[in-house]
Protein backbone atom coordinates (compact mmCIF):
# COMPACT_ATOMS: atom_id res chain seq x y z
CA UNK A 1 0.00 0.00 0.00
CA UNK A 2 1.23 3.48 -0.84
CA UNK A 3 2.56 5.03 2.38
CA UNK A 4 1.84 8.53 1.05
CA UNK A 5 -1.83 7.59 0.83
CA UNK A 6 -1.98 6.26 4.38
CA UNK A 7 0.60 8.39 6.16
CA UNK A 8 -1.58 11.37 7.17
CA UNK A 9 -4.63 9.97 8.92
CA UNK A 10 -6.74 12.07 11.28
CA UNK A 11 -6.94 10.74 14.84
CA UNK A 12 -10.73 10.41 14.63
CA UNK A 13 -10.42 8.44 11.42
CA UNK A 14 -7.92 6.13 13.11
CA UNK A 15 -10.43 5.57 15.92
CA UNK A 16 -13.16 4.75 13.42
CA UNK A 17 -10.90 2.27 11.63
CA UNK A 18 -9.93 0.72 14.96
CA UNK A 19 -13.58 0.23 15.89
CA UNK A 20 -14.42 -1.32 12.53
CA UNK A 21 -11.39 -3.61 12.75
CA UNK A 22 -12.93 -5.25 15.81
CA UNK A 23 -16.35 -5.90 14.31
CA UNK A 24 -17.97 -7.31 11.19
CA UNK A 25 -19.64 -3.92 10.78
CA UNK A 26 -20.80 -1.01 12.95
CA UNK A 27 -23.70 1.40 12.97
CA UNK A 28 -23.18 5.14 12.62
CA UNK A 29 -24.34 5.62 16.21
CA UNK A 30 -21.67 3.18 17.45
CA UNK A 31 -18.96 5.03 15.57
CA UNK A 32 -19.98 8.41 16.92
CA UNK A 33 -19.92 6.98 20.45
CA UNK A 34 -16.41 5.57 19.97
CA UNK A 35 -14.97 8.83 18.65
CA UNK A 36 -16.93 11.16 20.93
CA UNK A 37 -17.63 13.38 17.93
CA UNK A 38 -20.81 15.17 17.04
CA UNK A 39 -22.90 13.58 14.30
CA UNK A 40 -21.75 16.18 11.79
CA UNK A 41 -18.05 15.65 12.54
CA UNK A 42 -18.38 11.87 12.60
CA UNK A 43 -20.21 11.95 9.29
CA UNK A 44 -17.42 14.13 7.86
CA UNK A 45 -14.65 11.67 8.84
CA UNK A 46 -16.58 8.58 7.78
CA UNK A 47 -17.15 10.19 4.39
CA UNK A 48 -13.43 10.88 4.12
CA UNK A 49 -12.70 7.19 4.79
CA UNK A 50 -15.31 6.15 2.22
CA UNK A 51 -13.78 8.52 -0.33
CA UNK A 52 -10.36 6.98 0.28
CA UNK A 53 -11.84 3.47 -0.11
CA UNK A 54 -10.99 2.38 3.45
CA UNK A 55 -14.65 2.08 4.51
CA UNK A 56 -17.85 1.23 2.67
CA UNK A 57 -21.56 1.29 3.43
CA UNK A 58 -22.98 -2.16 4.06
CA UNK A 59 -25.51 -2.88 1.28
CA UNK A 60 -29.19 -3.02 2.23
CA UNK A 61 -28.61 -1.39 5.63
CA UNK A 62 -29.23 2.08 7.00
CA UNK A 63 -26.17 3.80 8.48
CA UNK A 64 -24.02 0.68 8.83
CA UNK A 65 -20.37 0.56 7.75
CA UNK A 66 -17.54 -1.94 7.35
CA UNK A 67 -13.91 -2.02 6.25
CA UNK A 68 -13.03 -2.52 2.59
CA UNK A 69 -10.18 -4.79 1.52
CA UNK A 70 -7.88 -1.76 1.64
CA UNK A 71 -9.19 -0.86 5.07
CA UNK A 72 -8.54 -4.38 6.35
CA UNK A 73 -5.02 -4.26 4.98
CA UNK A 74 -4.39 -0.95 6.71
CA UNK A 75 -5.88 -2.19 9.98
CA UNK A 76 -3.29 -4.99 10.16
CA UNK A 77 -0.66 -2.28 10.60
CA UNK A 78 -2.61 -0.51 13.34
CA UNK A 79 -2.24 -0.69 17.07
CA UNK A 80 -5.97 -0.52 17.82
CA UNK A 81 -5.33 0.29 21.49
CA UNK A 82 -3.38 3.48 20.82
CA UNK A 83 -4.84 4.19 17.36
CA UNK A 84 -1.37 4.45 15.86
CA UNK A 85 0.48 2.71 13.02
CA UNK A 86 3.15 0.19 13.90
CA UNK A 87 6.26 0.25 11.74
CA UNK A 88 7.18 -3.39 10.98
CA UNK A 89 10.75 -4.61 10.45
CA UNK A 90 12.06 -4.57 6.89
CA UNK A 91 12.56 -7.83 5.01
CA UNK A 92 15.49 -7.92 2.57
CA UNK A 93 17.72 -10.30 0.66
CA UNK A 94 21.53 -10.18 0.77
CA UNK A 95 23.26 -11.82 -2.20
CA UNK A 96 26.53 -13.72 -1.88
CA UNK A 97 27.38 -14.49 -5.51
CA UNK A 98 30.71 -16.10 -6.40
CA UNK A 99 32.20 -16.67 -9.87
CA UNK A 100 34.42 -19.45 -11.20
CA UNK A 101 37.54 -17.60 -9.99
CA UNK A 102 36.31 -17.45 -6.41
CA UNK A 103 35.67 -13.70 -6.60
CA UNK A 104 32.63 -12.30 -4.81
CA UNK A 105 30.23 -9.84 -6.40
CA UNK A 106 30.65 -6.59 -4.45
CA UNK A 107 28.77 -3.34 -4.71
CA UNK A 108 29.77 0.19 -3.76
CA UNK A 109 26.78 2.23 -2.64
CA UNK A 110 26.58 5.68 -4.23
CA UNK A 111 23.40 6.68 -2.42
CA UNK A 112 22.26 7.34 1.14
CA UNK A 113 22.40 5.83 3.66
CA UNK A 114 25.92 4.36 3.79
CA UNK A 115 27.15 6.42 0.82
CA UNK A 116 30.53 5.08 -0.37
CA UNK A 117 30.34 1.81 1.57
CA UNK A 118 31.18 -1.53 -0.03
CA UNK A 119 28.69 -4.34 0.45
CA UNK A 120 26.98 -7.17 -1.39
CA UNK A 121 23.91 -6.57 -3.57
CA UNK A 122 20.85 -6.25 -1.33
CA UNK A 123 17.22 -5.32 -1.74
CA UNK A 124 13.80 -5.34 -0.13
CA UNK A 125 11.33 -8.16 -0.65
CA UNK A 126 8.13 -6.84 -2.23
CA UNK A 127 4.66 -7.74 -0.99
CA UNK A 128 3.52 -11.04 -2.51
CA UNK A 129 7.05 -11.97 -3.60
CA UNK A 130 8.86 -15.20 -2.64
CA UNK A 131 12.36 -14.86 -1.18
CA UNK A 132 14.21 -16.41 -4.12
CA UNK A 133 12.06 -14.45 -6.57
CA UNK A 134 13.18 -11.26 -4.83
CA UNK A 135 16.82 -12.39 -4.96
CA UNK A 136 16.63 -13.15 -8.70
CA UNK A 137 14.93 -9.83 -9.38
CA UNK A 138 17.48 -7.78 -7.44
CA UNK A 139 20.40 -9.56 -9.07
CA UNK A 140 18.97 -8.94 -12.53
CA UNK A 141 17.96 -5.32 -11.87
CA UNK A 142 21.20 -4.24 -10.24
CA UNK A 143 23.83 -6.33 -12.03
CA UNK A 144 22.28 -7.79 -15.19
CA UNK A 145 23.19 -11.31 -14.07
CA UNK A 146 21.39 -14.57 -13.35
CA UNK A 147 22.58 -17.28 -10.96
CA UNK A 148 21.56 -20.51 -9.25
CA UNK A 149 20.36 -19.46 -5.81
CA UNK A 150 19.56 -20.96 -2.43
CA UNK A 151 18.76 -19.57 1.01
CA UNK A 152 21.59 -20.24 3.47
CA UNK A 153 20.53 -18.25 6.52
CA UNK A 154 18.46 -15.51 8.10
CA UNK A 155 19.74 -12.67 10.27
CA UNK A 156 17.58 -10.39 12.41
CA UNK A 157 19.54 -7.19 12.71
CA UNK A 158 18.57 -4.34 15.05
CA UNK A 159 20.64 -1.19 14.55
CA UNK A 160 20.99 1.58 17.16
CA UNK A 161 22.95 4.79 17.23
CA UNK A 162 25.58 5.41 19.91
CA UNK A 163 22.94 6.88 22.22
CA UNK A 164 20.82 3.73 21.99
CA UNK A 165 18.05 5.13 19.77
CA UNK A 166 16.58 2.66 17.30
CA UNK A 167 17.86 3.29 13.80
CA UNK A 168 16.71 0.25 11.83
CA UNK A 169 15.14 -3.17 12.29
CA UNK A 170 15.38 -5.75 9.52
CA UNK A 171 15.33 -9.43 8.67
CA UNK A 172 18.03 -10.32 6.16
CA UNK A 173 17.73 -13.49 4.09
CA UNK A 174 21.22 -14.62 3.09
CA UNK A 175 21.23 -15.92 -0.48
CA UNK A 176 24.07 -17.93 -2.02
CA UNK A 177 24.41 -17.53 -5.78
CA UNK A 178 26.51 -19.83 -7.95
CA UNK A 179 27.15 -20.30 -11.68
CA UNK A 180 26.53 -16.61 -12.52
CA UNK A 181 25.52 -15.92 -16.13
CA UNK A 182 25.31 -12.78 -18.24
CA UNK A 183 27.30 -9.56 -18.65
CA UNK A 184 27.94 -7.61 -15.47
CA UNK A 185 26.62 -4.05 -15.41
CA UNK A 186 29.54 -2.20 -13.80
CA UNK A 187 27.95 1.22 -13.48
CA UNK A 188 24.35 1.60 -12.38
CA UNK A 189 22.46 4.54 -10.91
CA UNK A 190 23.47 4.77 -7.25
CA UNK A 191 26.01 1.92 -7.36
CA UNK A 192 29.11 0.34 -8.90
CA UNK A 193 29.44 -3.45 -9.25
CA UNK A 194 32.71 -5.41 -9.22
CA UNK A 195 34.01 -8.96 -8.93
CA UNK A 196 36.45 -8.79 -6.05
CA UNK A 197 38.75 -11.08 -4.09
CA UNK A 198 38.61 -11.14 -0.30
CA UNK A 199 42.05 -9.50 -0.20
CA UNK A 200 40.84 -6.64 -2.41
CA UNK A 201 37.73 -6.19 -0.29
CA UNK A 202 39.81 -6.09 2.89
CA UNK A 203 41.67 -3.05 1.54
CA UNK A 204 38.49 -0.98 1.22
CA UNK A 205 38.13 1.65 3.95
CA UNK A 206 34.32 1.71 4.07
CA UNK A 207 32.97 -1.81 4.29
CA UNK A 208 30.31 -3.56 6.29
CA UNK A 209 31.45 -5.82 9.07
CA UNK A 210 29.87 -7.73 11.91
CA UNK A 211 27.81 -5.87 14.55
CA UNK A 212 29.83 -4.61 17.51
CA UNK A 213 27.72 -6.68 19.88
CA UNK A 214 25.21 -9.47 19.52
CA UNK A 215 22.59 -10.03 22.20
CA UNK A 216 21.63 -13.50 21.08
CA UNK A 217 22.72 -15.95 18.45
CA UNK A 218 20.46 -18.77 17.27
CA UNK A 219 22.08 -21.66 15.46
CA UNK A 220 19.98 -24.73 14.80
CA UNK A 221 20.33 -26.81 11.66
CA UNK A 222 16.80 -28.16 12.20
CA UNK A 223 15.22 -24.74 11.58
CA UNK A 224 13.26 -24.83 8.34
CA UNK A 225 11.88 -22.08 6.16
CA UNK A 226 8.55 -22.57 4.45
CA UNK A 227 6.74 -20.31 2.02
CA UNK A 228 3.19 -20.87 0.83
CA UNK A 229 0.30 -19.36 -1.05
CA UNK A 230 -3.11 -19.51 0.62
CA UNK A 231 -6.57 -18.80 -0.73
CA UNK A 232 -9.37 -17.23 1.33
CA UNK A 233 -12.98 -16.36 0.67
CA UNK A 234 -13.25 -12.68 -0.25
CA UNK A 235 -15.72 -12.05 2.60
CA UNK A 236 -13.39 -13.59 5.17
CA UNK A 237 -10.22 -11.74 4.25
Amino acid sequence: MDDELTGAMHESQMQILGALAQAQSARFSDLTRVTGLTSDHANFHIKKLVDRAFVEHVPKTYGEYRLTRMGKDYSTRMNTTSSTIDRPPKISVVLWVTNEHGHVLRQQRLKQPYFGYWTRPTGKVKRGEAILEAAARKLSEETGLEADMRIVGVEHRIDHDKQGALYDDKYLFMIEGSNPRGTLIVEQAGMHNYWMSEAEYAQKEKRFGKPISTDMSIEDTSIKLTEGTFTFDAEDY
